[in-house]
């Protein structure tokens, strides 16, 4: 058994060492712990002679964090609770002495000063180094003071500088990705209800679209996940000079966002597919519905295709925007096309009237959301989406409907 841990480990360090992942970036926090805590205690001990060396490593640890930015943050609220804990160690110690009732006073106060919001997790750090202070003996002792705040200002010092010295790179291609897996996920499932509707019995997985439908919105919260950390990594990283001139992962969150939208009116698809098949009594091809869901599944083709290459846009395949336009104005075609058919036939049943316009009104969000986030990131969609606010203006029909 321990001979097979140990081939498991030896393993787990090949996989980190030949391709980047999680094992890779524990080992690297794991490397990065190590340093920062020896390189601090030895600069305790032999630099600052430091009477609380052991702090020194402490606070390293406490500060080696995934990226520069945390560290920093990490580094700045971890020092002033430290300076909140000593200061209020030794006003007390120094003016009331050490005993069992001052030091009531001493956790009772750095626990109420650590309940401030910008302190975050490192708010009861003031009560521990106040109480750790009070059991030193060192509340009436300035030069333990000073010596302490000295090391714990080293141990974050050094581990802010280790983490620079293994900065993560700027991935702008795993946000890019992130959407582009949304997207290709949203744009598999309408391709596979659009061929679904092509057959006989065309609802009969309605409440399985539904449920993956719903599903969908762990994979946009996974994808937010990922663009977030990606952003956090750009903030103070040295690398972003490379990147100075690139908005720091604004047009992927705006892209996420569209998406997640997008995803929202999926939902609102199936959830009126369900309620058709719910409804609808006997052979569905002999309705109204039934002429109407064919044509509507050429609908959600174009529509496919349009979230498809909206992702692959963001993957830095800039050479489709042309292709995303084409795809956009297709889709609008067709939808103004399903549309007029939808006025003309003039259904006698108001409830196929009702399903069928909803069914028209999602996908008409749908492709919305994109174009609005694709005209502030695209030039070649730009005088598209102004083409549909100037018809809103003007009060057209369709229009309106796009803007």
């Amino acid at each position: 058994m321990r001979w097979a841990r140990l081939g498991q480990a030896r393993e787990s360090v090949q996989r980190a060492w030949r391709r980047r992942g999680d094992e890779r970036s524990a080992l690297i926090q794991v490397i990065k712990g190590i340093i920062a805590s020896l390189t601090s205690y030895l600069f305790a001990v032999y630099v600052l002679d430091s009477q609380v060396p052991s702090f020194g490593p402490f606070a390293a640890l406490l500060v080696v964090q995934v990226t520069v930015y945390r560290s920093v943050l990490h580094a700045l609220r971890y020092m002033v609770a430290v300076v909140v804990g000593l200061a209020c160690a030794g006003l007390i110690g120094l003016t009331l002495g050490e005993t069992v009732w001052t030091l009531a006073v001493l956790v009772t106060l750095t626990l109420i000063i650590g309940q401030w919001p910008r302190l975050r997790e490192f708010g009861p750090q003031a009560a521990i180094v106040g109480i750790f202070t009070f059991a030193a003996g060192g509340g009436n002792d300035m030069d333990y003071l000073v010596s302490l705040l000295l090391t714990v200002v080293c141990g974050a010092v050094v581990g802010t500088v280790t983490n620079l010295a293994f900065v993560r790179p700027i991935r702008f291609a795993d946000a890019a990705e992130a959407v582009d897996n949304v997207c290709s996920a949203i744009a598999d499932m309408l391709d596979e209800i659009a061929g679904r509707l092509r057959e006989d019995d065309p609802l009969t997985d309605a409440d399985a679209w539904r449920e993956r439908a719903d599903r969908m919105t762990d994979t946009v919260q996974r994808a937010r996940t990922e663009i977030d950390f990606e952003a956090e990594n750009a903030r103070l990283n040295p690398r972003r000079l490379r990147y100075r001139e690139r908005p720091v992962f604004t047009d992927y969150r705006d892209a996420i966002d569209a998406v997640s939208r997008s995803a929202g009116e999926l939902q609102g698809v199936t959830l009126a597919l369900r309620f058709a098949r719910q409804r609808e009594d006997g052979d569905i091809k002999e309705t109204f519905l039934g002429e109407f869901l064919p044509q509507y599944a050429d609908l959600l083709d174009s529509a496919a295709e349009a979230v498809h290459l909206f992702g692959q846009y963001h993957r830095l395949l800039e050479e489709t925007d042309g292709d995303l336009r084409g795809a956009l104005e297709a889709a609008f075609d067709r939808l103004d096309d399903l549309s007029g058919m939808l006025r003309d036939s003039h259904p006698s049943d108001a409830r196929t009237i009702a399903d069928c316009g909803t069914l028209l009104i999602e996908v008409d969000r749908l492709l919305s959301h994109l174009l609005r986030s694709g005209s502030r990131q695209i030039p070649d969609l730009s005088d598209l989406d102004g083409e549909a606010e100037a018809e809103a203006a003007t009060g057209d029909a369709d229009g309106r409907r796009r803007g």
